[in-house]
This record gives structure tokens, C-alpha cells and sequence, in this order.
């Protein structure tokens, strides 16, 4: 589906690039206080606001910068992104090639806020292909 409010993609690349320079503190400021994250990588539980999804983001932060200096310390490019437009909330749902031998999907529900789109949930699932 196409997109129809360019403020809500401008909002999920804004978010991607935050999390290619690994900017915690910008990353946040796209989910709702109340948010909740299902990571692939991390705990099967559930993170739910900003302190426990910054916690969950950590270590994934770290294992990713490495010895790097400056950002960018990654890509992340959407493959096959589709929008689903639901009234004041909107869907993402995309897959990344980040990892070679498995299918990662991600997600996001977004909602429209008087301070604009916020991230409410992502679910984030990868598969191996084998």
C-alpha cells in the first residue's frame, strides 16, 4: 500500500537513522512512554517503555559499534516495506538482510500523537532459511 502521509516515512527514516548511529536517546524519542518490543536477540520476554527497550537495545548497541568511531556504524535498508493505514495508527511491516542464512521481519505499529508518529510496538522475529 502506499504511503499517504509523508510525516509518518519521514518518521520511520528518521528512526532507522537513529539506529544506525546508534543514538540511544534519539532512537527513544520515536516510542511511546508506554511502548513495548519483542527482540529477536535478546530475552524472549517482552520490553516494555523506554527503560527496559533501552535496555534491551544496549547490548545490541554495543556488539555493533565495536571498535567503530563515527557513525554510521550500520545499514539497515527496509526490503519489501508495506504501510497499512488504520485511522490514527499505521503499520510497518518489512524484512532485513542483516544476517546472512536468516529471514528477519520486523513490525512496527505506529500512532498518531499530538507530538506525531510514536512507535507503540515492534515485534521483531527472524527464521533461518536452512
Amino acid at each position: 500500500m502506499s504511503i499517504v502521509d509523508p510525516e509518518l516515512q519521514c518518521a520511520l527514516d528518521s528512526f532507522v537513522a537513529a539506529f544506525e548511529n546508534l543514538d540511544m536517546n534519539r532512537l527513544l524519542n520515536y516510542f511511546a512512554e508506554d511502548a513495548s518490543m519483542f527482540h529477536p536477540r535478546a530475552s524472549g520476554n517482552r520490553a516494555t517503555g523506554h527503560e527496559e527497550i533501552r535496555k534491551s537495545f544496549e547490548p545490541v548497541f554495543i556488539r555493533i559499534r565495536c571498535d567503530q568511531t563515527q557513525p554510521p556504524f550500520h545499514r539497515i535498508q527496509p526490503r519489501d516495506l508495506i504501510w497499512q493505514l488504520l485511522g490514527d495508527t499505521a503499520l510497518a511491516t518489512f524484512y532485513l538482510d542483516d544476517q546472512a542464512g536468516k529471514l528477519n521481519r520486523r513490525t512496527i505499529v505506529w500512532n498518531q500523537t499530538d507530538s506525531g508518529w510514536k512507535i507503540v510496538h515492534i515485534h521483531a522475529s527472524e527464521i533461518s532459511l536452512d
